[in-house]
């Protein structure tokens, strides 16, 4: 139960940080499109505040979202498809595409500017698919070698 927990956790942490950190980045790069400079410290300090700033609404979505397809990845492992290695990356990857797409159809807004195109939208499943991916490495003794 520990394992789980604290692999739950390490998991949301890595999904925010990478998520928040490509939301940052995409952000600057629409500025640098401008024809403005932006300096390797101006991009660190962005990335920072945007850390510390988006934890009271983005943090506790990713936890949500990937509360709910950990506990279906979970469910799919013991009855169906013996693949956690698979399943749990797959499961973090879809939480947050569904995430940013249920927003977007309930809200008519995309909730974090860079969704709005593919390539922002994909960056933040591929932040969710590593989330899941550090979720499996923590429970990994729990499954037998692939």
């Amino acid at each position: 139960m520990i394992r789980t927990a604290s692999g739950f956790f390490l998991a949301v942490l890595v999904t925010y940080s990478s998520a928040v950190i490509c939301v940052s980045q995409w952000n600057i790069a629409s500025v640098m499109q401008l024809g403005l400079p932006v300096s390797t410290g101006a991009r660190f300090a962005a990335a920072f505040h945007d850390l510390a700033n988006m934890l009271g609404i983005y943090l506790p979505v990713i936890s949500i979202g990937l509360l709910v397809a950990f506990g279906v990845a979970w469910l799919l492992i013991k009855y169906l498809f013996k693949q956690p290695v698979i399943l749990y990356p797959l499961a973090g990857f879809v939480a947050l595409l569904t995430v940013h797409i249920a927003l977007k159809l309930v809200f008519d807004v995309s909730a974090v500017a860079p969704t709005r195109h593919f390539a922002g939208l994909l960056s933040q499943a591929l932040a969710g698919g590593l989330g899941g991916y550090v979720f499996y490495r923590v429970l990994q003794s729990r499954y037998p070698r692939q």
